[in-house]
């Protein structure tokens, strides 16, 4: 994706370092704020979804594919 034309002026080891700064930061109120995503989004119903036993069961016997995944955010 970094090799398309648009990213040609990005520094691409600063990306990589997180060393560059943003072009531009939300303001943000508190984790709980909404007020930059689109209203239609914010106002949609949350669909309730339950999975079959059966469902279930596959994952649990698949539990541990992901063992070593990880993820940090950064501080």
């Amino acid at each position: 994706m970094l090799g398309h034309p648009f990213f040609k002026d990005v520094d691409r080891e600063g990306l990589l370092a997180k060393k560059i700064e943003p072009p531009f930061k939300p303001q943000i109120k508190s984790s709980r704020d909404l007020t930059n995503f689109d209203p239609t989004f914010v106002s949609a119903e949350v669909a309730e979804s339950m999975l079959p036993e059966q469902s279930i069961m596959k994952i649990n016997e698949k539990k541990d594919v992901f063992e070593k995944f990880g993820f940090s955010t950064p501080d």
